[in-house]
């Protein structure tokens, strides 16, 4: 109720509009000439997705399906896509293998290994 009534009267208005539109434009100015905030910025984005997920997936098992279907479909059409173009599945697995080549041991440790090993020890405990 709170959240309509909320929505309605201030998310719709045009002053409210407005505001939206001057802080993003910022925003996206800031995040073009400032990598460290960029950097900073997204680290944190990807952890409020990651824990909305978390919390989404523990404590609504409909949504979850839901997610799970949609990131299915949305998988499989994007392959579907790949696959219809011509030398386009060539062209993506010589891309992956390149950036999978270019990573440093650190950097593939941290980003294939490590989560499996930790996931391996929270399945243990």
């Amino acid at each position: 109720m709170e959240k309509a009534r909320y929505h309605n009267e201030r998310k719709a208005s045009d002053e409210w509009k407005a505001k939206r539109v001057d802080y993003l434009q910022r925003l996206k100015a800031r995040l073009a000439e400032d990598p460290e905030f960029a950097a900073i910025f997204r680290a944190y984005a990807r952890e409020r997705c990651r824990q909305w997920r978390i919390r989404v997936m523990q404590d609504h098992p409909a949504r979850r399906e839901e997610l799970l279907v949609a990131a299915r479909a949305e998988r499989a059409s994007w392959r579907a896509r790949m696959l219809a173009e011509p030398g386009a599945w060539e062209a993506h697995k010589f891309k992956a293998r390149a950036w999978y080549h270019s990573l440093s041991a650190e950097d593939r440790e941290r980003i294939f290994y490590a989560p499996r090993k930790k996931r391996a020890q929270e399945k243990q405990t």
